[in-house]
């Protein structure tokens, strides 16, 4: 017998109310679970275009792929749980119904609790019910695994903690309001004001900020405040092929962080039903004294966000930045006012709260755009660090990637940034104390609109909160070999930086050959020949001097070729740039008759057609073709083209330097380009990077001239040219 004045009797007569809620959500989960499996299986299994061997793989990769975390799946539930925390108690919005409710006996506490046991018992029902209706189609199809039972379970608990957290949220926006369609208009501020915020910090950091320039979203990530910011985190990283990514969001912290999220602002939402005034309903904000510093919050987003738009609209223009911020605070002003009192008179009201927004409004545009408060260049304080990573140019292992422990592969600069761990943080802090600063490296750049006096140099820092920060510091290009040479010589740095260098590279990653490229050609070695550069390149990584690498244009690219990393037939292949001062390596590859150094073999040279030099001058460019203004000289005889040889780059030694500039092929004006041109068969034009052309079968490759040593013998050729005298930087 259920006792006419019980909590179960309120239940039931409140789930009568929600019936088609339920209904609602159970037939969304009942297209995403079963009724979506029911058609994609039996597509699959009577796919002709899919091997018969390869249906069951395909069909497992589904139902598993829809028992994980999915981003339909979650939109329903988080559009659910608005619905579901809106409807349950949006008859505090109207007159006759919060008489009639509160004129009964009962506790607001235990009302309270009714209605949101209620809303969680009707999601959980229409979820699970579904949820196992589809593992019964699964199991149908030959597809149900104890794997499966367990990506089921933690999607469920995922969901269900998920759905508290916007639950609970939408509650808290219905207590907040006295209208319905003000509510939804509250559930989206208290979802997404967070995101948008985040949003626009980061847009005026990479504006105005040189330091924190395309951040890699890592900083602070567990300060995240509302459930819309932990969720975009977790599928952001969760999902992502690196591990260190994953682990800014891992599972469990992720359903601990929204359970914990979803216990506050349930507290907070049962607070306010206490507190909430009968006499709420029919008004914009039922508490009045939120209002303010609402209207507030919401103006300053406005203004923030039109102040940059227009500032960059109109080139940067500090005018018409606080233009913006008066016309976006003003608009924004007018459209809180119309939510708030219905009346387009009202707007000449609150004009203080306007006023105060639109100031701050003014300190955040400004504190950003000439950095006020020195944040641009701070680091975190030394006694804060754990350790630090730094990404060099010349030492990164770009080209490389390597395999985990768990066999998680990474490219060479994640692997550095993430598994490199300098605790020696005096070593590293006096080298990051000869950083430029940052507003003498505006200023620079506003001048001359060029960086090229500066390098930028990424450092993470690992917090010892567990937090992690990044920042691109600025040094000088003159100086950066002596400013981070301490560093390089620092056994943390060089175990992580060139494994390949490591004992026992080869045995681990099964090196069988590899090839070493001159800059023009490539020879193949044989496994004994790689075993001896091996050994020498360890010995000249460790005696080098940072400054020389820096400093110098390698001579040669050695190869590392090894199998069985990923896959038994998977070719895997390492470059280790080989610099002047790798006197070891140069002695072997000497010892060996390879050809170290940029230069043809005679039997490559006799392939050789011609070599091309041309010059444009930019000034008389304009709207002219730029043929009309190049000057061209074709060196066809094979001494001339081997003595300009000995002073040529192949172009893809410009990459070798990092971003560096160490040569200059043109002046301001005028722009030097160097063309040679071989026989090639069809299949080699077609292997190399170049032009092909039909029936004459020749290879195209672009080479540079550093100025210091562009050939006299180029220099007279271009003085007999309409240019006159050709002068370098």
């Amino acid at each position: 017998m259920i006792l006419k004045n019980s909590f179960l009797t309120d239940a039931i007569e409140n789930l009568k109310r929600r019936s088609w809620v339920f209904w609602g959500s159970f037939l969304m989960f009942f297209c995403c679970y079963p009724g979506f499996l029911l058609l994609h299986l039996n597509g699959l299994k009577n796919s002709i275009s899919i091997d018969k061997g390869e249906q069951m793989n395909h069909m497992m990769n589904s139902v598993e792929a829809l028992y994980t975390e999915n981003l339909i799946l979650t939109f329903f539930v988080i559009l659910l749980g608005v619905l579901f925390g809106i409807q349950g108690y949006a008859y505090l919005h109207d007159k006759r119904q919060v008489n009639f409710y509160h004129s009964q006996p009962i506790k607001r506490s235990r009302r309270f609790f009714t209605l949101w046991f209620n809303g969680i018992l009707l999601f959980g029902v229409s979820y699970v019910v579904n949820m196992v209706l589809g593992l019964f189609v699964a199991a149908g199809y030959g597809c149900f695994t104890g794997q499966l039972m367990m990506l089921a379970g933690k999607a469920t608990l995922f969901y269900l903690v998920l759905f508290l957290s916007i639950y609970h949220v939408s509650i808290i926006a219905v207590l907040l309001t006295g209208h319905t369609l003000v509510s939804l208009l509250a559930v989206g501020v208290l979802l997404f004001y967070e995101l948008a915020a985040r949003g626009i910090c980061l847009v005026y950091e990479n504006s105005f900020f040189v330091t924190r320039r395309y951040q890699h979203g890592d900083e602070a990530v567990y300060s995240f405040s509302s459930p819309i910011m932990k969720l975009v985190g977790y599928f952001k990283y969760q999902h992502s092929r690196y591990f260190w990514e994953k682990e800014l969001f891992p599972y469990g912290k992720t359903i601990l962080d929204l359970l914990l999220l979803g216990l506050i602002f349930g507290t907070v939402a049962w607070y306010l039903y206490e507190k909430r005034p009968s006499e709420g309903y029919g008004k914009s904000i039922s508490f009045l004294n939120i209002k303010e510093p609402l209207r507030i919050l919401l103006l300053v987003l406005f203004g923030v966000s039109g102040t940059i738009l227009l500032y960059f609209l109109a080139g940067q223009s500090l005018i018409f930045g606080v233009l913006g911020a008066v016309f976006t605070v003003f608009l924004g002003h007018v459209v809180i006012q119309l939510i708030y009192e219905v009346d387009l008179k009202a707007v000449r009201k609150n004009l203080l709260s306007a006023g105060i927004s639109f100031l701050l409004t003014l300190v955040f545009f400004f504190s950003f755009r000439f950095d006020v408060f020195g944040m641009d260049g701070r680091i975190p304080a030394k006694n804060r660090v754990e350790n630090v990573a730094i990404l060099l140019p010349g030492v990164e292992t770009h080209g490389n990637h390597w395999v985990l422990e768990d066999g998680t592969e990474l490219w060479g600069n994640l692997y550095s940034r993430n598994q490199m761990k300098l605790t020696d943080l005096d070593v590293v802090y006096d080298a990051l104390e000869q950083a430029v600063d940052p507003k003498e490296f505006r200023k620079n750049i506003e001048v001359s609109s060029t960086t090229e006096k500066y390098y930028s140099i990424e450092i993470l820092f690992q917090k010892k909160n567990g937090k992690k920060e990044s920042r691109n510091l600025y040094f000088e290009e003159t100086k950066l070999g002596e400013i981070f040479n301490p560093i390089y010589h620092m056994e943390e740095f060089q175990k992580v930086t060139d494994q390949t260098a490591m004992e026992g590279f080869l045995e681990k990653y099964q090196i069988g050959g590899g090839e070493y490229f001159n800059g023009l050609e490539k020879v193949k070695l044989d496994l004994s020949t790689i075993k001896e550069l091996h050994k020498a390149y360890h010995v000249d990584v460790k005696e080098a001097e940072y400054t020389e690498i820096y400093s110098q244009i390698p001579i040669g690219k050695l190869i590392f070729e090894g199998t069985g990393l990923m896959f038994p037939t998977y070719i895997n292949r390492w470059e280790v740039m080989i610099y002047p001062g790798f006197a070891h390596t140069i002695k072997i590859l000497q010892e060996k008759n390879i050809p170290w150094r940029a230069e043809f073999s005679e039997e490559s040279l006799d392939q050789t057609l011609y070599l091309e030099v041309s010059l444009t001058d930019w000034e008389q460019v304009g709207s002219r073709d730029k043929s009309e203004v190049t000057k061209t000289i074709r060196y066809e005889k094979k001494e001339e083209i081997k003595a300009l040889l000995t002073h040529a780059l192949p172009r893809e030694n410009t990459m070798w330097c990092n971003g560096i500039i160490l040569y200059k092929t043109h002046t301001d004006d005028l722009n030097l380009e160097v063309k040679l041109v071989k026989k090639a068969s069809p299949e080699e034009a077609v292997a190399m990077y170049g032009e092909y052309y039909e029936g004459e079968g020749r290879i195209t490759e672009e080479l540079i001239f550093r100025a210091e040593e562009l050939p006299e013998r180029i220099l007279k050729d271009m003085e007999r040219t309409a240019f006159g005298e050709v002068k370098v930087r």
